[in-house]
């Protein structure tokens, strides 16, 4: 996730998180090199939401941690999945949630169910 999407989801989720604390889990993938230094060798943080500013740009001139693989509210309210393989996020949440993304101007969201698929045979106006 760039980080002008980032800022925006972070401004989203904000009113959905007051006063807890949200869990930042990074891939494995994503880590080379910086976790020794940053978390003794696990890849679970915590802290507040605003915490992942920092997080995002942490790490050495070659390699940044960028966006956690997943990110939720302490009370589990929401989560947010990213994947450096995806050309898009999962966001799952309470419906005022999904409403808020689904009406932000600055996001391209779109709502989706348990049968909509998301992988490569989800095209099928264009599969070969």
């Amino acid at each position: 996730m760039d980080k002008e999407t980032l800022d925006e989801f972070l401004s989203v989720l904000q009113p959905f998180t007051t006063g807890q604390q949200c869990f930042f889990q990074y891939s494995i993938l994503k880590t080379v090199n910086t976790f020794k230094e940053l978390s003794r060798g696990g890849h679970l943080y915590h802290g507040n939401l605003n915490d992942l500013k920092e997080l995002y740009e942490y790490g050495d001139f070659l390699r940044t941690l960028g966006s956690p693989s997943y990110w939720w509210s302490e009370d589990k309210t929401w989560c947010v999945h990213t994947d450096f393989d995806c050309d898009f996020s999962i966001i799952g949440g309470s419906k005022e949630l999904v409403d808020v993304l689904l009406t932000n101007k600055k996001l391209e969201c779109i709502e989706v169910d348990r049968d909509t698929r998301i992988d490569s045979k989800a095209d099928k106006l264009n599969q070969p």
